[in-house]
């Protein structure tokens, strides 16, 4: 891509709101996903963040319930269109987790376009910011699992990912990610068409990274962050 903050408003200015109630769709393959949670019969640590895994989780399995999807920002979900972070502000309402209210609040509070902006609204409680480096055309993140329900942004909302709270061989971060196009679609630039029959796709964190590199995108200054979104309601003070 030769002018990426350019093309990247064009993609932006695509996106418009979206609903409590998404159209009908044809069922497809879904990927076998197990349920990022301890097997052991333990409480998870968070279970508002188990909640909305859960709630992708059944979106995953269950295409007729995802959206369509615009891409780009858009300030709500008011209508069947989703971009790659307000489909997690829907499934968090379908939840139980957030109202309708709420969740305009968090939206209204976000400038468009400004990564601090997102980055301050939507991780309240602070959030961590992931250095990675690339290593014979791999990206590799640091080691250990990102908590289930962690929210990832790339440059504020250029794309945001939610973990699953799992690590798949070889040690790469499994996540939830709302796109258009295969698994192998970057996520923004020169390959990124609108698609309506997007997907929440199960993969790697380093996947959406390669793919970025395979479609000749620069990479290296990428800011990502990770932490528990305002979507979730607090942590009690015990469980923390």
């Amino acid at each position: 891509m030769t002018n990426l903050p350019a093309l990247r408003r064009i993609f932006v200015l695509l996106a418009l709101p979206a609903a409590l109630c998404a159209p009908a769709r044809a069922a497809g393959p879904v990927p076998p996903v197990p349920a990022p949670v301890p097997a052991s019969g333990e409480a998870p640590a968070d279970p508002a963040a188990a909640s909305l895994v859960a709630g992708v989780l059944e979106m995953v399995h269950n295409p007729d319930l995802v959206p369509d999807y615009l891409g780009g920002y858009h300030p709500d979900w008011n209508d069947n269109n989703d971009h790659c972070f307000s489909i997690y502000f829907r499934i968090a309402i379908r939840q139980g987790l957030l109202t309708p209210a709420q969740g305009s609040a968090i939206m209204a509070r976000i400038e468009p376009l400004n990564g601090d902006s997102f980055r301050s609204v939507m991780f309240p409680g602070g959030f961590r910011r992931l250095e990675y480096r690339v290593s014979g055309g791999t990206v590799v993140f640091p080691e250990g699992a990102i908590p289930a329900g962690r929210m990832i942004s790339m440059d504020g909302s250029d794309h945001v990912m939610l973990s699953t709270g799992r690590l798949l061989p070889g040690g790469r971060h499994e996540v939830f990610s709302f796109k258009g196009g295969g698994p192998e679609t970057p996520v923004w630039g020169d390959s990124v068409g609108y698609d309506p029959n997007a997907v929440i796709h199960v993969l790697a964190l380093e996947d959406e990274f390669d793919n970025l590199a395979n479609d000749d995108q620069p990479i290296d200054d990428i800011f990502v962050a990770e932490g528990r979104p305002a979507i979730l309601p607090p942590v009690p003070p015990a469980a923390r």
